[in-house]
Order: C-alpha cells, then structure tokens, then sequence
C-alpha cells in the first residue's frame, strides 16, 4: 500500500475496512454517514465513503482501487470482529495504516467494536496491540447505534466534545482543519449519569445472635472429628463461637461445649461494636460461606478461592462437571485440558475469591471471578505455573467477562433463584442476588451493557481457556528470543 504524500489531496472522507461477514451492517453505516451534510446545513456537501460495493468497479483492478481508496481518504474505519481480525485483505489494510502512522498521532484510525464473538459462536476476538490503546466506537450494543453514531461524525467534522458548560462556545472549527488538530479530542469523558455495577453484593440481612461456650478443643478437626456437623464456628483460646445455641441438646455442636460449661449470646449489635468483634463476625459469615459452598462441592484453596471439584464417575474416577441452571445451556465449570503445544494434562475450574467484608456500616459479599488450574482436579499446579496462568487469562478479560462471571457465581450462591439465602444456625444470611451499584456523573455516553443481553451473550469455554493461554505464551515466548537477540 502507499503513503498520502503532501500533494494528494483526500477525495473521500472515510474509507470503510471490514469483512464479508459484516458487509450488510458496513453498508447500513456508510448509508448513514453519506446522508449527512457538512455544517450541518442542506446546501452543505454531504460526508464522502469509499465502501468496497460502491466504489470497485467490474473490469477494474481491484487491488489498485483499495490502494486509491486508502490513499484518498481522510479517515480509516476499520471495523472490529473476530472475522475481522482474521481475514487476509482485511489484514493487508490495517496493518498498512498503522504502518503508516503506529502511533495514530494524527488521529486517523477510528476504530469501531461491533461484535467480541463471530457470527458462528466460536470465536472471540482477540484485539492486536495497535488498537488496544486506542479509544474506540463502541457499537456493541444496537441500542446505542445513534449516540456512536454521532459521536463518529463529529470527530470526523473535526468538532471538540461537549464540555458541560452552558455558554456556547466561541471557537469556530473549519472543516479543512488539520486532523492532527482534533486528535484524541474525543479521549475526554462525557458528562453524563452513569450507573456502575461492582463486584459486590449487598447484604439485606444476617444473624442477629451470636453464641459463645467454653469447650476443650483447640483445633477445628477436633470438633470434626467428634461430631458431624455442617455449622458454621470459629475457636478463640478455650471457646468455641457459632450462630446456634449451643444450650440446645438438639444442636450438632451441643457435644463441644464442656460439660458445666455457661453458654451465652451476645446480639450482633454488640458483637461488632468494637474491631475485634466486627472482624470475628466476618469470620464467622466467610465460615458460612464455606458450609454453603462445600454443600454444593465447591472447595477453597489455600489462597481463598472457591473453585468447582469435578464429578466422579461409577467408577469413583475424576470426571467432567458440568452446571446449569433451569432452561439454560449446560457449562463445563471443571474439566481435564491438554496443551496442544506441550501435550501437557492438566485441569482447569471455574473460580472466584469470595467474601464478606465491612464497608463502613454496609456489609457486602465480595466476589473476585477468575480460574485455577490444578494438576489433578484438587491439587493445584506450582505456584509459579499456577500464577502464571491465571494472570494470562484473567489479564484478556474484558468488563463485560467478569460481569457476566460475577452474575453466574451470584446465581450459583443463589441456587439460580432472585435471592442468596446461605444457612446461619437458626437464621439466614441474605442478599439479593445481583451486584451492588453506584453513580457517578461522567462516563462514556452510551457506553452501557444490557443485562439480558449480557446473560445470553457467548461465554469463553474452559478450551477457549487453553487455545488462549497457549497463544499468549508463545507470543511471551517470541518476545523473549527479540529481546534475546536485541
């Protein structure tokens, strides 16, 4: 391809870059942006596009019009999907113009996200270091079509955002303004309401009482190992602590207490009234927890993460697990992988760091989504494989990923129903089974995620997983022997 050498003068406005796949949505968005008059005003030329459709005529050479065409426009669009990304012409024009530019210094390259999963569901896209770091159109969601829409044409009209302020502003922008002028402009946020979702859970309510006794165990696998028991406790010096009244022959840990022993409560008022107290509190909800995972074979590691075990087969032999909820499409949550590189066996479990922790006076459940690999479905691998591998996938997700994984454990704690409900002694802690939020009054306009749309849309499996992690180390691998040789 070649350069826009000082004597060329653009003939189009945008040169649209896509592939095949998207072609009837390239078509509607070159439609809308030919329909538009400059200045906003009917006499006013209307935006200029060279689309592959309308501007490669039959008999022509087709290559030379593609190199006319990247020549005579002002702005490169190119637009993002894995079909994208992993066409060859498509290829030839995006690498071409960040060749020409690796920085976009001049603001040229305005990339639009259209789809993270192709049309056939099997792939994700995977977006090259060039447009990483660049700030994009996001058109993802078809609602908010109009509003990137807008925001498209007035970077390439080469006009400032909008600051908020209630005086108009008094700069004239020409068109012919050099574009290099209006780079990054659109980097600013917009003031706009924006309502964030965190990875916590609020809460609603939780045990009221807490019961102490004195007993003569001083490790947990003692009490384990004198009563069954699913109840959730905490050992301090020579007490034990539980949400049940431990007074009552009818509860599991009645056996604990030492004979004679005076078993009192305490409310939670008092309980957390001072710093010791909230912390023990805390404990004794993560203890809960635990009990309400390991009901439903989910296990803890050493480092806090609660991770999926696998299922067993007849012949009590470590298998595939699988989890669904009631009308959904079953997911592998853990499940035996091979490298296709190394041959290496391993396996790989849906995870999460989980737990309460004290905002102020609000009491939340933290949920931290990720995976652990482990060597044979309960031990984990080294942890320096360990970490590295998990760094490596986590590090690809995107907000919308983690969401989408912080409202699956959500519904998992939930049993799939609108609210958690996780057993406490004679009581319940409760919560609504959906994250937290927050506001703020600067954002990205119409940059937001429907939930609907998030529940149905494509997950990254427990192979994408592999593929993934294999792809980045041998990048890892290559940018080391540069280095090397460097």
């Amino acid at each position: 391809m070649t350069n826009l050498s000082k004597n060329d003068t653009p003939t189009k406005d945008v040169f649209i870059s896509y592939n095949r796949a998207d072609e009837a949505w390239a078509k509607k968005l070159a439609e809308r942006l030919e329909s538009i008059h400059l200045e906003s005003t009917p006499t006013g030329r209307s935006l200029s596009v060279f689309f592959a459709p309308w501007d490669i005529e039959y008999g022509s050479n087709f290559v030379n019009t593609l190199n006319d065409g990247l020549r005579a426009a002002r702005y490169f669009v190119p637009i993002m999907t894995p079909e994208f990304f992993g066409s060859d012409w498509t290829n030839l024009e995006w690498t071409d113009q960040v060749a020409l530019d690796p920085r976009n210094a001049s603001g040229r390259i305005l990339p639009i996200f259209l789809r993270a999963v192709s049309l056939d569901g099997k792939r994700r896209i995977t977006i090259p270091p060039p447009f990483n770091v660049l700030n994009r159109f996001d058109f993802r969601d078809t609602g908010c079509f109009d509003t990137q829409f807008d925001e498209l044409v007035r970077v390439i009209q080469g006009l400032p955002k909008k600051r908020g302020s209630t005086h108009p502003s008094r700069q004239i922008v020409s068109f012919s303004k050099s574009i290099s002028g209006a780079s990054h402009l659109h980097a600013n946020p917009d003031q706009t309401d924006e309502l964030l979702l965190m990875n916590l859970v609020e809460i609603i309510s939780g045990p009221d009482e807490m019961w102490i006794a004195p007993t003569k165990a001083r490790k947990r696998n003692e009490v384990w190992s004198s009563v069954k028991t699913n109840e959730a406790f905490v050992l301090r010096s020579d007490s034990i602590m539980a949400f049940c009244n431990m007074a009552d022959a009818q509860c599991s840990l009645y056996p604990i207490v030492e004979p004679g022993g005076k078993v009192r409560s305490m409310s939670r008022v008092d309980v957390i009234s001072d710093a010791d107290g909230r912390r023990t509190y805390v404990e004794m909800l993560n203890e809960c927890l635990r009990a309400h995972c390991r009901e439903r074979k989910i296990g803890i590691d050493s480092k806090g993460r609660y991770y999926f075990w696998p299922n067993r087969n007849e012949a009590e032999e470590l298998c595939v697990r699988e989890h669904s909820f009631r009308s959904e499409k079953p997911r592998e949550v853990a499940a035996p992988k091979t490298r296709p590189d190394t041959e290496e066996q391993f396996w790989v479990h849906y995870a999460a760091r989980m737990r309460f922790e004290f905002l102020g006076d609000r009491l939340f459940l933290r949920i931290d989504p990720s995976y652990i690999f482990t060597s044979d479905g309960r031990n984990p691998l080294d942890s320096k494989a360990t970490g590295r591998l998990s760094i490596q996938w986590t590090g690809k997700q995107q907000n919308p990923d983690l969401l989408r994984l912080m409202l699956f454990w959500i519904r998992v704690l939930a049993d799939g129903k609108p609210e958690v409900r996780i057993a406490a002694g004679g009581s319940f802690i409760k919560a609504k089974a959906f994250p937290a939020s927050s506001s703020a009054h600067f954002g990205v306009t119409g940059d937001y995620i429907r939930i609907q749309a998030l529940l149905q849309g494509a997950e990254p499996t427990l192979d994408d997983i592999v593929d993934e992690l294999t792809e980045t180390e041998d990048d890892d691998l290559q940018a080391e022997d540069e280095e090397d040789l460097s």
